[in-house]
């Protein structure tokens, strides 16, 4: 009986402390995330061959808009587009942004992608574009938060492709003491959790590979 209850607490100790090893991994790895969300953009004064916004924010078509207007790249990929936006949609929503690029030029250099539904798909999406362009380089543009995951996803399907991160800083997620506002937290953990999933299949491909 004694030997069983010796085995048993051994047992316990031994699992506890295996979970406390596991957890402080998960926050080691986490904090490491979180450091690596940037909050400046570097890459306000290079060029790229195109810029590829992916969507889920005004600021973020604002900020393709932006450096296509001011002559950073020539060409510009929106993707995961409702099937009821068209261009025309896009040259009206630069002039609500006090942008205001003229529907030829729109019509030009601005394409839409309608595939994508997710991270992942923005990236099948938008590598399927840049190979038929010969693009070698790009902007890409999403929300800070969302950049590390979209780097990865972008960097499995075109290894070879130069990645110019274009950070958007989206206000109401808060980066600083974020543990006391439930709904960036909520947001942070989620993506942390979907950038490790991402990174657990990056692994496995190249493992395989």
């Amino acid at each position: 009986m004694n030997s069983f209850a010796g085995s048993f607490s051994i047992l316990r100790r031994v699992s506890v402390s295996f979970v406390a090893l596991l957890f402080l991994l998960w926050l080691i790895c986490f904090l490491h995330f979180f450091s690596s969300v940037p909050l400046i953009n570097k890459e306000r004064n290079s060029k790229a061959d195109a810029i590829i916004v992916l969507t889920g924010g005004v600021k973020r078509l604002a900020a393709g808009f932006e450096l296509l207007d001011k002559g950073s790249s020539k060409l510009l990929f929106v993707s995961g587009v409702n099937a009821s936006v068209t261009l025309s949609d896009m040259q009206k929503l630069s002039e609500n942004q006090a942008i205001g690029l003229d529907y030829k030029y729109i019509k030009c250099c601005v394409k839409l992608g309608y595939f994508a539904v997710d991270t992942q798909g923005n990236a099948v999406e938008s590598v399927k574009w840049i190979e038929e362009n010969n693009i070698k380089s790009i902007f890409l543009v999403t929300s800070n938060y969302h950049m590390k995951r979209s780097h990865l996803e972008f960097s499995l399907k075109a290894p070879k492709l130069k990645i110019l991160e274009y950070p958007i800083v989206v206000n109401n997620v808060i980066l600083t003491e974020w543990w006391w506002h439930p709904g960036s937290m909520l947001l942070l953990l989620t993506e942390y959790h979907k950038f490790m999933l991402t990174w657990t299949r990056a692994f496995f491909i190249k493992l395989i590979s």
